[in-house]
């Protein structure tokens, strides 16, 4: 598994993302698309809100929301694209959780 990212408790993650299937840029119009986030061990941390950034290009990014209590160690996910009864997932990544040392004001 890859760590596609490297995170503190707190901080904005926005992960950008392409859909390529097969190596080439392919539309997502017609894709609903999710990622969870969870512990190694299964536990639900949190889902990913999906941003549209090019439909006809294939690009979009995973928002994470607030991380202030995501726990600290390796969480795994994977993107799920679905459409027409079909569903593939991408292979599973890891993001990193360090402790802030630093804590970020209250929203």
């Amino acid at each position: 598994m890859e760590i596609v990212a490297k995170i503190k408790q707190g901080d904005t993650f926005v992960l950008p993302c392409a859909y390529t299937p097969g190596g080439a840029p392919a539309s997502i119009a017609p894709l609903t698309i999710r990622a969870l986030i969870k512990t190694r061990s299964g536990q639900p941390v949190g889902e990913f809100t999906v941003h549209r950034i090019d439909e006809a290009g294939g690009l979009y990014e995973l928002d994470s929301g607030d991380t202030r209590t995501w726990p600290v160690g390796e969480l795994i996910s994977d993107i799920r694209y679905s459409a027409g009864g079909a569903s593939v997932a991408t292979d599973t990544f890891m993001v990193a959780v360090g402790a802030a040392i630093t804590p970020r004001e209250a929203a």
